[in-house]
């Protein structure tokens, strides 16, 4: 009987030790928007090699009269609305945004999320 105990005991050690070994599995996928503007286009970016060019975007549409007029600086930002849209009807809900620098000029990015079916 001890034996039979001592043996479940163990089984049941070892069964929590890997248990808590296992990485957790991830609960949502993650997209990225964002403008190469070497290449001058506005991709989704979901990870690994996975970028899906959404339109062309050149840094004059993106930041449209900077220098002398600030105040056009959204006018690009209709092509932006093509990326999320199509996030959007794939399940993908808005979870931040930030921007990176290019030069002197801070390019925006978009990230979004859903969650594993």
């Amino acid at each position: 009987m001890k034996k039979t105990v001592l043996f479940f005991a163990l089984v049941l050690v070892v069964s929590v030790l890997k248990a808590q070994n296992a990485a957790p599995k991830p609960k949502s996928q993650y997209a990225f928007v964002y403008t190469n503007i070497k290449t001058d286009t506005l991709l989704i970016y979901y990870g690994g090699d996975t970028n899906i060019p959404v339109c062309r975007m050149t840094f004059t549409n993106m930041n449209k009269g900077i220098g002398n007029s600030y105040h056009k600086i959204t006018e690009g930002f209709d092509r932006y609305v093509q990326a999320f849209d199509k996030l959007e009807q794939e399940g993908y809900e808005f979870m931040g945004t930030g921007n990176y620098l290019y030069g002197e000029f801070n390019v925006p990015y978009y990230m979004f999320r859903k969650k594993k079916e």
